[in-house]
């Protein structure tokens, strides 16, 4: 089975052909190399379609052509005509307007060296001086990893510690308005006459929250620091304070980033050592359990007493042979003959 790619708008399969074209059950018949070959072979087409798009959306901005749809801005014609969510529009014009300065983006999108995110990263930050070897150190890396190679760049100053009460509203509202930039910001100013201004026109690109989902922001502003921003609890800021309180001689000036810190280098400590601890007597138990020599019956046992005479004649009973000559030591094939031994010590008489 084929998979074809169309070279022709025209030749684009409709929705039922891409269904019929691939079930579900005929994925399930091919083997693991198979499959493996084939997600590799579509990964590499879908990079060249890739950096083929973001070359025409490129080439369609500089044109202006979108403003036979009445669009004021790429933008706009990505997300109203072409459909494109607000993420892929803001991605791939940015990718788009840097490769213009920065051919080698494209090449390097295509063979999968770059994505559109750490184009977008480093677009701002590329200068034909630094070009080569700011992209050699991105290559294959991920957003994070290239967010941080950035921040080591050009690093930002500290931001100030700050708890503060947000406002009560609805998360979908909130949702809503944080995750949907305006047209303003994102391709105003569609042409520009420097890649620095067609870059800043795009503006700030917001990640959509979950509604309902507490989400968290780790944003490196240099190679060893990072800005941490969550939403809390009123009673994780009561705790905070509280923390405070306590650790005022070890931290005078409140700083609230060596108090968190502190607690969860703590939390974390006492976490570890648990662990370790679960681990190390749950292999106790499995060494025991497979090394450990057998024992007496415990009736038996007590029936011998508990003075160290009564236990040393009862040991050498289980441990003696019939002939009466002692053992010296107790082994494990000896246990059948414990048993007998322990029943005549248990019950003479039934044994005579």
């Amino acid at each position: 089975m084929t998979i074809v790619i169309a070279s022709d708008l025209s030749e684009v399969p409709s929705k039922d052909d891409i269904v019929n074209q691939m079930p579900r059950s005929a994925l399930r018949e091919l083997s693991d190399d198979e499959l493996l070959r084939r997600l590799s072979a579509l990964l590499s087409q879908s990079r060249r379609i890739e950096w083929e798009l973001v070359a025409h959306i490129g080439e369609v901005e500089e044109r202006r052509l979108f403003a036979r749809e009445a669009c004021d801005s790429m933008f706009v014609y990505c997300t109203e005509v072409l459909h494109l969510s607000e993420h892929e529009a803001y991605l791939r014009i940015a990718a788009a307007r840097a490769a213009r300065e920065h051919p080698v983006l494209l090449a390097m999108l295509g063979d999968g060296r770059l994505h559109l995110s750490g184009i977008a990263k480093l677009a701002p930050h590329l200068t034909p001086a630094n070009r080569d070897v700011l992209l050699e150190r991105a290559t294959h890396k991920s957003k994070r990893q290239i967010e941080v190679l950035v921040a080591d760049l050009a690093p930002r100053p500290d931001v100030p510690a700050l708890i503060r009460k947000l406002p009560d509203r609805g998360p979908t509202t909130a949702a809503v308005s944080s995750a949907t930039p305006s047209g303003d910001e994102l391709g105003s100013d569609p042409v520009s006459t420097t890649l620095s201004d067609s870059l800043l026109s795009l503006g700030p690109l917001t990640t959509p929250s979950v509604p309902g989902r507490p989400s968290g922001l780790v944003e490196p502003l240099g190679s060893s620091r990072f800005k941490v921003q969550f939403t809390a609890s009123a009673a994780f800021c009561d705790k905070i304070e509280r923390l405070k309180a306590l650790m005022v001689s070890s931290v005078p000036d409140g700083d609230l980033a060596r108090i968190l810190e502190t607690a969860v280098t703590e939390a974390l400590e006492r976490r570890e050592a648990r662990h370790v601890s679960r681990r190390s007597r749950r292999r106790g138990r499995h060494w025991r359990t497979r090394a450990a020599p057998p024992r007496a019956p415990a009736t038996f046992r007590r029936r011998c007493g508990g003075t160290p005479i009564h236990r040393t004649m009862a040991s050498a009973a289980l441990s003696a042979p019939a002939g009466g000559a002692a053992a010296p030591t107790v082994t494990s094939s000896s246990i059948t003959s414990w048993r007998g031994r322990a029943g005549a010590i248990l019950h003479p008489a039934t044994s005579a």
